[in-house]
């Protein structure tokens, strides 16, 4: 376990060794504080090269070092526990590494510390945790509108009849896809795009909350709006599963300006992973949550994924 000299500098020499050696396995992580982590082998034992600045070395050990040196002495792999919490404060990121900011609560929401420096080992006293802000772009704002690619659920309710465990015969295809293409066009179309998120694990409801988590901001969707086949529909009303947290391997939901939206959807479906695009819902004013008005009028809270889903897709 070292401190420093894991960069690409001149006197950063605990890379430059690994990488002579033939012994680096991993170098440079999209991670904020901390990027230039470096992991290795060095006649077989692991060699963790932790930054030198003290905030990111104390990072990397909290979400890397300290996990697996508790697996290599036998108590398995503990991750560092976290709850969902209400922002005290505003930050706009950009897409592509997941960032740590240090953190306490006060007054039931997490405030941070005033210097994203890496070298203020003061704010790492003044820390009572860590908010962990997700690898996408989160900046959604009041008003702007929530858009799906497609129909919901395929993916899980496919694994589900190809089991042929409950005799269920609907042919229902997978919606594995790319979505390259369709975000390039939605980003020319809609260049104030607020962020994306893919509905995998946890489906369209664990995305949403993500989403609502990291902005601040309620969420609000309309169940006559989500675009559900009748087959995925009547197999989670057998089963009692809800299609809002199925598995999706080629849908994603985005938000973009209420007055970008008809842009957007007009550049998704003339793509094919877009034809089914429509608008289910919107962002406003209030707790960090997701609601869903119903059919009936009234309204429901759209919670995280709680325990394993079903079916389990890997």
């Amino acid at each position: 376990l070292t401190s420093g000299g894991a960069s690409a500098g001149d006197e950063d020499h605990v890379s430059a060794l690994l990488r002579e050696a033939g012994a680096m396995t991993e170098w440079r992580v999209a991670l904020k504080p901390g990027r230039p982590l470096a992991l290795g082998l060095w006649n077989g034992a692991p060699v963790f090269g932790l930054p030198g600045n003290p905030v990111a070395a104390m990072v990397c050990t909290l979400i890397f070092a300290r996990p697996a040196l508790g697996l290599l002495g036998g108590a398995g792999w503990a991750a560092p526990q976290g709850f969902d919490v209400p922002a005290g404060f505003e930050k706009h990121k950009k897409p592509g590494r997941r960032e740590y900011l240090r953190a306490r609560m006060r007054e039931g929401r997490a405030e941070v510390f005033k210097s994203e420096g890496s070298g203020r080992i003061s704010g790492l006293s003044w820390a009572e945790g860590l908010v962990e802000l997700p690898d996408g772009e989160a900046h959604i704002r009041p008003g702007d509108v929530a858009i799906v690619n497609g129909v919901l659920g395929d993916h899980g309710a496919a694994i589900l009849a190809a089991r042929g465990d409950m005799a269920l015969s609907a042919e229902i295809p997978s919606d594995c896809q790319g979505l390259g293409h369709l975000m390039e066009a939605v980003l020319t179309a809609a260049p104030d795009t607020r962020g994306a998120r893919d509905a995998t694990r946890g489906g369209l409801a664990s995305a949403l909350n993500e989403m609502a988590q990291a902005a601040d901001l309620s969420i609000e969707i309309d169940e006559t709006a989500l675009p559900l086949r009748a087959e995925v529909k009547g197999m989670c009303e057998i089963l009692g599963l809800d299609p809002l947290y199925l598995a999706n391997e080629g849908t994603l939901v985005l938000f973009v300006p209420a007055d970008q939206a008809d842009a957007a959807l007009t550049a998704m479906r003339a793509t094919d992973a877009g034809q089914n695009a429509t608008i289910i819902g919107r962002a406003q004013d209030g707790p960090p949550r997701v609601t869903m008005r119903t059919l009936f009028g009234g309204a429901r809270i759209v919670d995280m994924l709680v325990g394993e889903q079903l079916p389990r897709i890997c």
